[in-house]
């Protein structure tokens, strides 16, 4: 069966047609992500270093930097893109509520993305404490230092 000639103009004025009303559709419908306002971290830094503390907060951390963050950093936090996690050098501050805006608000001149969009207060927060918990443990193996020299006072290690 053929399509007779004269039908031509009608289906390229519709083919035309669907094209306009997707290229409007689209342009009226397009959801870019809007701007999404810096995380600040609203819990002290006092409570942030008991959850710290709890083997529990950390093992969940080290869960969530397995999923998220081997790729960057090191299965051992040794840095591979990203900085080492295991010496005393930060990018932002060494301190539990500036790790957790910088894994939430990300570095994007850095190449990190923000994960506040993902994870929520609880898991940022775990995922700060097992960083934390890798303080101390540099063992010549790891990225050089980047970032400026911010020890982690509080923290003792065993």
């Amino acid at each position: 069966m053929s399509i007779p000639r004269s039908w031509f103009p009608y289906a390229a004025g519709l083919i035309t047609a669907g094209v306009a009303l997707t290229v409007v559709w689209v342009a009226l419908h397009h959801d870019s992500a809007p701007e999404q306002a810096p995380y600040h971290e609203i819990r002290s830094e006092s409570a942030l270093r008991l959850a710290a503390d709890d083997a529990t907060v950390i093992a969940r951390g080290r869960t969530l930097f397995q999923r998220n963050c081997t790729l960057c950093h090191g299965t051992a936090g040794q840095g591979l893109s990203g900085p080492n996690l295991r010496d005393d050098h930060w990018l932002k501050g060494s301190d539990l509520q500036r790790i957790c805006e910088s894994i939430a608000n990300g570095n994007p001149a850095k190449g990190m993305a923000a994960w506040s969009a993902t994870l929520k207060a609880d898991d940022l927060q775990a995922l700060a404490a097992f960083i934390a918990s890798l303080h101390g443990t540099e063992d010549g193996t790891g990225k050089a230092p980047e970032g400026s020299h911010q020890p982690m006072t509080w923290r003792t290690r065993p």
